[in-house]
């Protein structure tokens, strides 16, 4: 569609007569150049488009494979601080997973930055909802205001890892446990053993053995028991859990569509 704007005016001169039919604006050498001639070079162009278009498009024809994307994006609004009093930077939680303590998980695909005092221009997370959470059977489908959010990388490493029976029998502290996921890199453990060889706790010897790169949607799980003489224990009942970027809190009710907002981004 062509701009409606008269460009015929000082100082554009655009008097381009399309009936004329004109194809070309030459210049010569050593003569200056023309406003109306580089105008009326551009309306040469954006007429040539504009016919191309209308014979190979008719108006309001449907595009073969071509599909609206309307996609709802859910936000919330965040404090200012983490729950340890430290300033928040937006930024720092794009690419990140966001967790309730009911086990709902986020994703967050974008941020923008703010503060309390800018209210209702708070800090800001722009995120997908991956699953739903659980609280005592009731499915939990989305956040709320005044709730804390765990914040994991996806480059986390395994920072604790808990049992609970059925640990076997006739393994030894040098026997050690290997932790693997779809994306993370192996983790590796040493057993700690009872007095009939039951494993009772697992340790790491240094940064490097907790593995790298795992995720909240993708938890490592044991991969392997390493040992010679031990046997029965139940590898399912192995938890992990990850390390903890940041704890972030969803603004109270006191801030302008603090909590629960849905955002069409266009």
């Amino acid at each position: 569609m062509p701009i409606q704007t008269d460009l015929n005016t000082t100082p554009y001169f655009d008097d381009y007569d399309e009936d004329k039919k004109f194809h070309k604006v030459l210049f010569r050498p050593s003569v200056p150049i023309q406003a109306r001639e580089l105008t009326q070079l551009q309306t040469i162009l954006q007429g040539q488009v504009e016919r191309f278009g209308e014979h190979v498009f008719q108006e309001g024809t449907i595009i073969k494979g071509c599909v609206f994307n309307n996609a709802i994006i859910e936000y919330a609004k965040i404090n200012d601080a983490n729950t340890s009093g430290n300033v928040i930077v937006a930024s720092t939680l794009s690419n990140t997973y966001i967790v309730t303590a009911d086990n709902l998980i986020a994703e967050v695909e974008n941020t923008k930055s703010g503060f309390e005092s800018t209210n209702p221009n708070l800090s800001t997370v722009y995120f997908n909802y991956i699953t739903t959470g659980n609280n005592s059977g009731t499915e939990v489908t989305a956040f709320s205001a005044g709730e804390t959010l765990d914040v994991y990388s996806q480059n986390s490493s395994i920072n604790a890892v808990s049992l609970t029976s059925n640990t076997g029998s006739a393994y030894s502290n040098a026997d050690t446990i290997v932790f693997s996921s779809t994306f993370g890199s192996e983790g590796i453990a040493n057993l700690s053993t009872n007095s009939t060889g039951g494993i009772v706790d697992v340790s790491f010897n240094n940064t490097a053995s907790y593995g790298i790169s795992y995720r909240v949607t993708d938890l490592p799980t044991v991969a392997n028991i390493v040992t010679s003489t031990g046997s029965g224990a139940n590898l399912e009942l192995f938890t992990v859990a990850l390390t903890k970027q940041d704890i972030i809190t969803v603004a109270n009710t006191s801030f302008h569509d603090a909590g629960g907002n849905i955002n069409l981004i266009q």
